[in-house]
């Protein structure tokens, strides 16, 4: 019987999966032209001083089958530390096996732990109906009174 996959922090040394398994999402999702981060950026943005997210990964013997990445998120509504999971992707061998739940449950543990989040904020795709189903499962919901937009910095600044 094999193991259930463990599932740690990626480390630097770990940035060509990370970069690998976000080309899959991009692909799992249907825009594979999408994706447009490289192993340089991964590294400055996640793993360098400044970093501005952090990453779990899944790991079957040795091999990547999940990701998580996650970032601090602040709600002055609600007036308390948040994360936001930016990505979270489980290879198609690894799905129905309760590693989702798992990447999920780590990333919101570590998050509570490391900055004091008491919520969980997402995106998902819109026409990923099982990713929807699985976080509505959890306790997820829609939000009617927020619209995602996004801008270049240098389109707004002129």
């Amino acid at each position: 019987m094999t193991e259930d996959p463990v599932i740690r922090a990626a480390t630097a040394a770990d940035v060509p999966a990370v970069h690998r398994l976000l080309g899959e999402l991009a692909s799992f999702v249907g825009e594979p032209d999408a994706y447009l981060g490289t192993e340089a950026a991964l590294r400055r943005y996640g793993f360098g001083p400044d970093r501005v997210f952090h990453s779990l990964l899944a790991l079957q013997q040795d091999c990547p089958v999940a990701l998580a990445n996650y970032f601090p998120d602040y709600s002055t509504w609600r007036g308390t530390p948040g994360v936001y999971v930016l990505d979270l992707y489980v290879t198609e061998a690894q799905r129905g096996t309760g590693l989702g739940r798992r990447m999920l449950a780590q990333t919101l543990e570590r998050a509570a732990d490391a900055w004091g989040a008491r919520y969980a904020r997402l995106s998902v795709h819109g026409h990923n109906d099982a990713a929807i189903r699985f976080y509505r499962n959890l306790g997820f919901s829609m939000l009617t009174h927020d619209c995602l937009m996004a801008a270049p910095v240098d389109a707004v600044l002129g």
